[in-house]
């Protein structure tokens, strides 16, 4: 049986950056516990709808891989949450190697500060923390996201494919069978046959992906949160 991986949040605090952003408008920082209210606020605000804050508690606080990771930017002036983004601890290993890792979402801008430099400032942060050029990071990034890595040069594994992938776009059915949160929007499941298009970023840019994959491996069991 494999064993569930500890929950690496604290020592993720602990370890210290190097970097903080150059523009003295904004403060970019690793968000505690007391800061996932503000991040729901965020996040709903950016996409325009209202995720059920049962949701957001499961994926933030009870994930049993451990607490979210996430990476936020602030106005210095107001104080107000403008920016955020990060990973949700997720089973990856190469070989018999466990990895840390994660699944990325839920990178979210308030709409007035979009299309503004704010990925990059965030970006110089959190790349200068110990675990941010080895960190292992699993992802399926809308076309937005997926421009602005591009940009960053950080788009090396972008187009990898998930072999025997099911990508489950909303669930709601899927969580309320599981006893877990639903969402609000209309559920749609979307299969595209032997596998479908994800996001990998792997420590060292090196040439596999998930279609060619050489001693990669990840495992979504079954308390994980169906549909993440």
């Amino acid at each position: 049986m494999i064993p569930t991986p500890p929950d690496l949040f604290d020592e993720w605090h602990a370890l210290p950056v190097s970097e903080e952003s150059p523009d003295p408008r904004f403060r970019v920082y690793r968000a505690r516990e007391e800061d996932f209210e503000r991040i729901y606020d965020c996040v709903d605000q950016a996409f325009g709808r209202k995720r059920p804050r049962a949701a957001y508690e499961w994926l933030y606080r009870a994930n049993p891989y451990g607490r979210a990771r996430m990476w936020l930017l602030d106005e210095v002036s107001s104080g107000r949450l403008l920016k955020t983004g990060g990973s949700f601890p997720w089973p990856i290993w190469r070989g018999d190697e466990p990895r840390v890792a994660g699944l990325g979402g839920d990178a979210a801008t308030v709409p007035d500060w979009q299309r503004k430099g704010l990925s990059a400032l965030r970006r110089r942060v959190r790349l200068s923390h110990p675990w941010g050029k080895t960190m292992t990071t699993i992802a399926g990034p809308n076309r937005g996201s997926q421009v602005v890595a591009k940009k960053a040069g950080e788009d090396s594994g972008l187009l990898g494919r998930l072999r025997g992938g099911v990508a489950i776009l909303q669930a709601g059915p899927v969580l309320e069978k599981a006893g877990l949160p639903s969402t609000s929007s209309p559920p749609r499941v979307g299969v595209t046959g032997p596998c479908f298009d994800a996001q990998a970023s792997f420590p060292t840019r090196p040439t596999i992906t998930w279609k060619r994959r050489t001693g990669w491996t990840s495992t979504r069991p079954s308390a994980w949160m169906p549909g993440r």
